[in-house]
């Protein structure tokens, strides 16, 4: 269970992360001269979500022979299925940009000043860690 929590944590942030450099990576700004860097990311965010349940529907499709008949019914509710997984995904997505725009705020709330970030040398090639110091622990 703690794998799978850790595989959709990775997911999300990359999707953050993709999100941020598409917005990075756009040639032309005034494409959209009424929106803000977070509403491109936010609607670059949209499309790759519109893009992965494509893919994914593609996936299943491909992976389940079903008969016209078994079609007919199984497909509307996946659609619902989809559809439900929408807003618990719109939800978490809402809670993880929610703490991305906050995290840093509360270290110094803490007493703590945020030093700076590092990757480990060993282990994983998705996490960086924050540097935190701290005057007393007392």
């Amino acid at each position: 269970m703690g794998r799978n929590k850790t595989v959709r944590f990775y997911l999300a942030t990359s999707v953050l992360a993709a999100a941020t450099l598409l917005s990075a990576q756009q040639s032309d700004p005034s494409a959209a001269p009424n929106m803000t860097a977070e509403q491109v990311n936010d609607a670059n965010i949209q499309l790759m979500r519109q893009d992965i349940r494509s893919e994914r529907k593609k996936v299943v499709a491909a992976n389940m022979p079903l008969t016209e008949a078994e079609a007919v019914k199984f497909w509307p509710v996946y659609d619902r299925y989809i559809a439900d997984t929408m807003k618990v995904n719109d939800v978490r997505y809402a809670l993880l940009k929610e703490y991305a725009q906050n995290w840093a705020r509360i270290i110094p709330k803490c007493g703590g000043d945020l030093i700076g970030y590092f990757l480990p040398h060993e282990g994983t090639n998705y996490e960086a860690w924050a540097l935190i110091a701290f005057d007393s622990l007392a």
